[in-house]
């Protein structure tokens, strides 16, 4: 079921459904267009347009910006043709400045975990090149070495791995992190009884492969001397997106009713 449905079909109450309807189903089909939210390096939140021009690069816009205001007033329009009101347009662009911020936490949290764990970075880096893994940890081992050597991570790293038991059990550590970067994990044995080690990217990023796109690192502290490098829609998220939309006032009429 999309987004749309979902909110067409979000309560019975008519007179709420007539409030939140227009702005409600606006959001929802932008946010299946899985927009590009971000805040950029002066604070600003900001959004990616997506190409309408033939060009090979696409417009970066600040949220509050009056370009993106008429984006969303053609987008609805084009798709819909609905002619949302100014305020309508307004409380849109709210919602989306609050998903970029949110956004860009969930990326900062994970860029400063990547810092400090040469695992985390080598996994992260794998996983960017390939859609599916899916063998035993003794090769994926191997091939996480190759990593770390490309990358220049160091490998004598209290965090890394010295073989295929430690890696498994710091794979199991590092699920919750491997999820928020769209990588799920899975280890176990086969019918046979060999042990394996799946990991697979739940976003695609073009072609063959798919793979978290990788934020940049921000000291590269594990990394050894003379190898450290220089150096953007969520269900908890989702939920709240018809209340944000409501206005203080609406919430108040709700409430007597």
């Amino acid at each position: 079921m999309t987004a749309l449905n979902e909110s067409n079909q979000r309560g019975n109450d008519p007179e709420r459904a007539s409030v939140v309807s227009q702005p409600a189903m606006a959001l929802a089909l932008i946010l299946e267009t899985r927009p590009e939210l971000f805040i950029n390096v002066v604070g600003q939140p900001t959004i990616r347009l997506p190409d309408v021009s033939g060009r090979s690069t696409r417009e970066t816009w600040p949220l509050q910006s009056d370009r993106v205001k008429a984006w969303i007033a053609e987008f609805v329009w084009n798709r819909t043709g609905i002619v949302l009101a100014d305020r309508e347009i307004d409380r849109i662009v709210r919602v989306l400045v609050g998903k970029a911020w949110h956004d860009s936490r969930h990326e900062v949290e994970l860029t400063e975990a990547m810092d400090a764990d040469p695992l985390l970075e080598a996994l992260l880096i794998f996983m960017h090149d390939h859609a599916v893994f899916d063998k035993s940890c003794t090769a994926l081992k191997a091939d996480l070495d190759q990593v770390a050597r490309s990358a220049g991570l160091d490998t004598k790293d209290r965090l890394w791995p010295k073989a295929a038991p430690q890696l498994s059990r710091r794979i199991e550590d590092l699920k919750p992190l491997l999820q928020r970067a769209s990588i799920t994990a899975e280890l176990g044995r086969r019918a046979g009884g060999t042990r394996f080690v799946r990991l697979a990217n739940e976003k695609p990023s073009g072609g063959d492969a798919a793979g978290p796109p990788l934020p940049p690192s921000v000291d590269n502290s594990h990394h050894p001397t003379g190898f450290r490098r220089p150096d953007g829609g969520d269900d908890d998220f989702r939920k709240t997106l018809f209340d944000l939309l409501r206005t203080p006032n609406e919430e108040t009429n709700d409430e007597g009713h």
